[in-house]
């Protein structure tokens, strides 16, 4: 995560350090522990790796596409020199295609760049229909192989942002520390565990005004609703 990201916030990015903090923050948020950010991850992975058995399909799909396109005769100019330079490059990049799976190393995606880049132009009428297919579904494809490689990271993160919430959660108990969201948690776990405080505190309240309530989030709202009941 720090490698992809850095470590602090960037003007125009999250850094590594602030993606933890707002995962930890939106755990506690939602009242989840801090397993739910494991077992969240996991049921991501499971689906990132769904990602890469749908390879083999979309890589077949691929192959007809462009079957398709180097069966087209007598396309004028250079969109049909292009064509006939894709012919002489296809049984090799075919056969690197073929061999393409969720587990190939990212320097097998170099086939893909050099299928894109001996493709016809999409200014060709001819052409047009089945150079954009063959250019989406190749974006598919890549898609799919970073969805499925993604999962293991976002396991490794996941349980180091877990672990880092624990240890969070420690030290500041150990040194009598709270932050805004925790105030807000604590009081609305106070108030929903406790009715006779919330009893208490209601009987005190003849009225509550809540300047600019279309920004309130969850836990505020709940807060509110627990006062005014």
């Amino acid at each position: 995560l720090a490698g992809a990201r850095g470590l602090y916030d960037t003007p125009h990015r999250m850094g590594a350090i602030g993606v933890a903090l707002q995962v930890i923050g939106e755990a506690a948020r939602l009242g989840q522990p801090h397993a739910w950010i494991r077992q969240t991850a996991e049921a991501t992975a499971a689906k990132l790796r769904a990602y890469g058995a749908a390879i083999p399909r979309l890589r077949a799909q691929l192959v007809e596409l462009i079957g398709g396109l180097l069966a087209l005769r007598g396309v004028p100019g250079k969109a049909g020199e292009a064509l006939d330079q894709l012919r002489g490059e296809w049984p090799r990049l075919r056969l690197a295609i073929e061999a393409f799976d969720a587990d190939s190393e990212p320097a097998a995606l170099e086939a893909f760049d050099e299928l894109l880049a001996n493709l016809p132009s999409a200014q060709n009428s001819r052409v047009r229909d089945s150079v954009h297919k063959i250019r989406a579904q190749v974006e598919r494809i890549i898609q799919a192989y970073g969805a499925y490689r993604a999962a293991p990271a976002t396991l490794e993160i996941a349980n180091l942002v877990a672990d880092a919430a624990v240890e969070l959660e420690r030290r500041k108990r150990a040194e009598r520390v709270v932050t805004f969201d925790d105030l807000l948690i604590l009081v609305s776990r106070l108030l929903r565990d406790h009715p006779e405080v919330a009893l208490r505190y209601r009987r005190t309240l003849a009225a509550l005004l809540i300047d600019e309530y279309q920004d309130t989030n969850p836990i505020q709202d709940g807060v509110v609703r627990l006062l005014t009941e």
